[in-house]
This record gives C-alpha cells, structure tokens and sequence, in this order.
C-alpha cells in the first residue's frame, strides 16, 4: 500500500467522524437589560457547524486522493 492511499483511507475515515460528531454548540449569556444594581441576563444556544464542513472536505479530499492513487497503481 503506496503513501496515497494510506492518506485517502485516513481522510475518509476522519471524514466520516467528523460527519457523526455533527455540530458544535455552546451557550453564551448577554446582559439583555440594566437599570442601576438590577440587571436581566439570557442565555442563548449558539450553533456552529464546523465539523459538517471539515468531514465534507476530508471525504472530498480522500475521494480525490484515492482516485489518483488508484490510477497511478494502474500505471506503474
């Protein structure tokens, strides 16, 4: 097994990961109102979704890099 297809077998893998681990949230809270020592604070669920778009890049990655290495095995 040739250094590329290692390397687009582990991304595809990372890929994959990353598309079960989903998003990435986290709460922040934010002063809404103050008036003197009286203050309201909320607090707000933020949602990013960072890991979708790492796993789709690592798959694409992996899928490009495993069609040169098969393609390259095929010719020498």
């Amino acid at each position: 097994m040739n250094k590329r297809l290692t390397g687009a077998i582990v991304l595809i893998c990372l890929g994959i990961v990353c598309l079960f681990l989903g998003n990435v949230e986290f709460k922040t809270r934010e002063e809404v109102f103050r008036l003197g020592n009286l203050s309201a604070t909320a607090a707000t669920a933020k949602t990013i979704p960072a890991f979708r778009y790492v796993g789709i890049a690592a798959l694409a990655g992996g899928f490009v890099m495993l069609v040169i290495a098969l393609t390259q095995r095929g010719k020498g």
